[in-house]
């Protein structure tokens, strides 16, 4: 998972990936821990090379993934 801690950040990191076209819904409070919200990611045989290199740029360039 990709810890972002408050549930807005994680939901704004949530849209922003859906918009780049990746299905990555928030989990947030109550389904975890205060502080905890997340991302997960599910991976599949489908995806190529390229789309995960696409997602790590995109992860890498969103302000949220320094915490």
């Amino acid at each position: 998972p990709w810890i972002l801690g408050d549930n807005a950040s994680c939901i704004q990191a949530s849209q922003r990936l859906c918009e780049a076209g990746y299905y990555c819904l928030p989990i947030r409070t109550p389904t975890v821990p205060a502080g905890t919200a997340r991302i997960r990611f599910s991976l599949s045989a489908v995806l190529r090379e390229a789309d995960l290199s696409n997602l790590l740029s995109l992860l890498k360039t969103t302000s949220y993934a320094d915490r």
